[in-house]
């Protein structure tokens, strides 16, 4: 959804650019186009993508725990991948 306004925005400012010779308000067209759908883009986007939920205590001592077991996975492939 979010996609095609992007891609038909910059598909209006690519075409009004092609023919900027031939209809010199068509960029000014573009220009009120591209402002418009930012505006309604940045509103979408607020709305309806709310602050995430906060991390709690459990996951972030879930987090912490495997982190010795990643650094030692780490040092060991880079011991094999050492020629």
């Amino acid at each position: 959804m979010f996609t095609d306004l992007i891609q038909d925005t910059f598909l209006t400012y690519v075409i009004a650019v092609m023919y900027m010779s031939a209809l010199p308000l068509g960029l000014l067209s573009a220009l009120i186009n591209f402002v418009l759908h930012y505006v309604f883009f940045k509103y979408r986007l607020l709305k309806h993508h709310k602050m995430p939920p906060q991390i709690d205590s459990r996951t972030v001592m879930k987090i912490t725990g495997t982190l010795p077991w990643i650094v030692y996975i780490s040092v060991i492939l880079q011991l094999i991948m050492v020629d």
